[in-house]
């Protein structure tokens, strides 16, 4: 009887081995998965800050003129006129205001056109 109960006993702790083992794994796994889906999260964010900037809008003669960043050729000459903009945008088109697409462009043109 002894010996029934020794391997009983054996058999419940490799029983709960095994277990344990098996929910280690199941956690381990669940950790990398997570671990890779926020490196993914930061490469698309990394992507998204490479992203290079397509167009300037720089001051001209007090009028607003858009250029390609690429090879500084002029893009239009809006009818916006730069002492018309609000002190903040001034300073920021000073500095040269950049866009990535013409859909931001003329989001911003079409707030500050007549």
């Amino acid at each position: 009887m002894k010996l029934a109960n020794r391997i009983c006993i054996f058999l419940y702790g490799f029983l709960c081995i095994i277990t344990l083992g098996a929910l280690s794994r199941e956690i381990y796994l669940d950790n990398k998965l997570e671990e890779n889906r926020e490196l993914q999260s930061k490469k698309a964010v990394q992507s998204d800050v490479q992203k290079e900037y397509k167009y300037v809008v720089l001051e001209e003669e007090n009028t607003l003129i858009v250029y390609y960043v690429k090879d500084h050729t002029r893009y239009m000459t809006t009818g916006i006129s730069f002492s018309e903009l609000p002190e903040k945008i001034q300073s920021e088109v000073q500095q040269g205001l950049n866009f990535y697409d013409e859909k931001s462009l003329f989001g911003f043109l079409e707030d500050y056109s007549s």
